[in-house]
């Protein structure tokens, strides 16, 4: 019995996109369609992703000093940003279905990719269980005493790279023949059911990135210290020809974590 029905905005699949409202129509049920779009898109940018660019929601996530730096010369990073900052980059870690890091950045820190924060802390119940992300690498990566927190627990973990391994408990090996296999890996990865990642590689990895486009959000926690001349750039890509041909983004909003400052940008709407 409903005559009148609003759409905010269609399935941007294909195969579905406007079936719905056609079938509608002609059963004779009034649609509109656009109502409160721009919130819908918000709402569902995951999705539209994974369906319009065939690859996960990608986030590029960073740390680093007034001068845009990561780590000093020899390599020390721990810790540009402050506690409440790094409790909210867990809260990012909760939402992803997945978090990536480059090979060197796995053998430098040996990380654990995990969430570690409370249910409490997350909102949620006494007995509801906190979905660890899987731990994606890029690059060639076998087991070693220096990656050993990556591998430890139950926790699902893909290696992408060129060369080849054999598949081990919670463990899968992805070869590549081409040089550049960062978008086939990540199509791979959709396949997989990784709708969503975070990635929390060093300058190199984020590059690689920022390089091939792509990227849907950047979040940048910055820090009111100076690292200097001498140590590591948090992005280091080859400059444009004209301004008017560089990367703009879009900023989404600013936060402030005692002195630290969050800012997260957009890349272009989906």
């Amino acid at each position: 019995q409903i005559k009148k029905l609003f759409c905010g905005t269609l399935d941007p699949n294909p195969k579905i996109n406007g079936r719905g409202i056609k079938l509608l129509k002609k059963a004779g049920i009034e649609t509109s369609v656009g109502l409160l779009k721009n919130d819908c898109k918000e709402l569902n940018r995951v999705f539209f992703t994974n369906q319009k660019k065939s690859r996960p929601y990608i986030i590029l996530k960073s740390a680093q000093s007034l001068d845009g730096k990561i780590a000093l010369k020899n390599g020390e990073s721990n810790w540009i940003s402050n506690p409440q900052s790094r409790k909210n980059s867990h809260h990012i870690r909760s939402t992803v279905k997945g978090i990536l890091v480059g090979r060197n950045t796995a053998e430098q820190d040996n990380p654990s990719l995990t969430v570690r924060l409370t249910n409490n802390e997350l909102g949620l119940g006494k007995g509801e269980i906190i979905q660890q992300p899987v731990k994606i690498i890029l690059g060639n990566l076998k087991r070693s005493k220096k990656v050993s927190n990556i591998f430890t627990g139950n926790s699902k973990v893909i290696v992408g790279s060129s060369q080849s391994s054999k598949k081990s408990k919670n463990v899968e090996y992805l070869k590549y023949k081409k040089k550049n296999f960062l978008k086939e890996f990540l199509q791979d990865l959709l396949d997989r059911n990784i709708s969503s990642i975070l990635v929390e590689g060093g300058q190199k990895t984020l590059n690689a990135f920022l390089v091939n486009n792509l990227f849907d959000e950047l979040v940048l926690y910055t820090a009111p210290m100076f690292l200097g001349k001498e140590s590591k750039d948090a992005i280091s890509v080859k400059a444009p020809d004209k301004i008017k041909a560089s990367l703009k983004l879009q900023m989404k909003g600013v936060e402030k974590f005692k002195d630290d400052i969050k800012t997260t940008y957009y890349n272009k709407d989906i």
